[in-house]
């Protein structure tokens, strides 16, 4: 599985763990753990983009935007609208003169048209993960490292006297965080 953070990253949060081989297949199978809690509260996975592919997009509204799934910037090839999609008659028809935008829309003056549908070739995806996301990772890599001995929180200090738990769930920093960057890829979702 790929990991947003990796482990050399790690030894830089955490520089007491011992080195070796394996204590490395250790970090990796943790920050693997900490990848799926990230993912689960994301809801979608960061990667690089591949090539680009053809996806049918409907337009929902009769204004000059049409809002696209995430995809890279820049990496609109075409757009066709079609009619009778999915028929045996179906055509498609060359749509010129749209402009791309910097938030997955297309505008077109001339406006696009409600209720039909579009055949965008485009290269999809949300691309390499933004800083704040690897940063959530291996934080929670590091809760779960420091907290595993425990079975559940971990408690610090001399002789586990008036140490403050460590916790192995997200907190709510990295819940905002994360909460945040998915506002900023899908709108407004409600977990």
């Amino acid at each position: 599985m790929a990991t947003y953070a990796t482990v050399s990253q790690w030894r830089e949060h955490l520089t007491q763990v011992p080195a070796g081989a394996t204590e490395d297949a250790l970090l990796t199978a943790i920050l693997e753990r900490a990848h799926k809690i990230v993912g689960r509260r994301l809801t979608f996975e960061f990667g690089a983009y591949g090539a680009a592919a053809e996806q049918d997009v409907l337009c929902r509204h009769s204004r000059c935007w049409l809002e696209l799934p995430y995809h890279e910037i820049g990496g609109v090839a075409s757009v066709y609208e079609l009619s009778g999609r999915g028929a045996s008659t179906e055509t498609e028809t060359e749509v010129e003169g749209w402009v791309e935008e910097d938030d997955c829309r297309l505008c077109l003056h001339t406006g696009w048209s409600r209720g039909a549908w579009y055949r965008v070739t485009a290269t999809w995806g949300y691309g390499e993960a933004p800083a704040d996301i690897v940063e959530v990772e291996l934080e929670v890599a590091v809760n779960l490292y420091v907290g595993r001995p425990a079975g559940g929180n971990a408690s610090f200090g001399t002789d586990n006297q008036g140490g403050q738990p460590y916790p192995r769930a997200l907190t709510w920093n990295q819940r905002d965080t994360i909460d945040e960057i998915r506002k900023d890829y899908l709108g407004v979702v409600h977990a």
